[in-house]
């Protein structure tokens, strides 16, 4: 009898779960949907005001009053589709502000090196030595540097280094960096966090990132190097599909008013 009862009223419950899912869902859809349309009216508005400029660099000239400038970029993705045309537009903005080094990240492993360096020497050819591709592009290092030749040589100062980082390198960089304290015969006593720290630094060879942007739907870094995102400032934007550089902008704009205190 209890359980005739207790399954009468599980149906009603359940019922209305349901209908709230649904009404939820929906409300994400058009939530969707307006962001967009509202990004597209700005760009839009934007493109007609400012016609007699260049809108693809817009607000770069604003970017020498900042007060600061990160270093180190990182971009991570999470379920979206990859555009490489809109990772190069980025390369190229992150160049063109001083920033040097920018990482790229995405949940599922999705960002081919090949496809981002073809679409980058496609877009840029004559920006190909102001780009150091790092680690991730060991595969294709011989291809680029066929690409290289005749190309005029670029200051160190000017160039900015790209990285592709996987979902088990904070893992595997922890792992190599313990095995090489081991082989140096370091006693438990003697391993100290700044020690850790400058071997892991060593393995990644690139500096922690000052700003992570994140995007896609879902607000995480998606187990991106734990260890090196410590003091890492995370923003979060809807889509890097059809970046605008007034997007870009505006979010190292929210970097720069941001007061960062280390644990103080």
């Amino acid at each position: 009898m209890d359980f005739k009862w207790r399954s009468a009223l599980s149906f009603p419950a359940f019922l209305l779960l349901n209908v709230i899912h649904g009404f939820y869902s929906l409300y994400l859809f058009l939530y969707s949907i307006y962001c967009e349309f509202l990004r597209r009216t700005q760009v839009l508005y934007y493109e007609i005001i400012l016609s007699s400029k260049n809108t693809h660099t817009y607000g770069f000239d604003n970017t020498k009053f900042f007060q600061k400038i990160p270093k180190h970029l990182a971009i991570i993705i999470g379920s979206e589709r990859i555009f490489y045309t809109d990772l190069v537009k980025l390369i190229c903005w992150c160049s063109q502000l001083g920033i040097k080094f920018i990482s790229f990240y995405h949940q599922n492993n999705n960002i081919n090196a090949n496809l981002l360096y073809e679409a980058f020497h496609k877009c840029n050819k004559e920006n190909s030595r102001k780009v150091v591709w790092n680690k991730s592009f060991e595969e294709i290092k011989k291809h680029i540097k066929l690409d290289l030749n005749g190309h005029k040589k670029c200051d160190a100062s000017e160039q900015i280094h790209v990285n592709i980082f996987r979902t088990n390198d904070g893992m595997n960089y922890l792992i190599e960096a313990s095995k090489e304290l081991c082989k140096t015969n370091h006693n438990s006593s003697s391993v100290t966090l700044n020690l850790l720290e400058d071997v892991l630094q060593a393995k990644i060879k690139t500096t922690d990132p000052d700003l992570a942007i994140i995007f896609g739907d879902t607000c995480s870094s998606f187990g991106f190097l734990p260890w090196h995102v410590r003091v890492t400032e995370f923003l979060h934007f809807h889509s890097h599909h059809n970046i605008t550089s007034r997007d870009f902008i505006s979010l190292l704009e929210k970097y720069n008013k941001c007061e960062q205190r280390f644990g103080k």
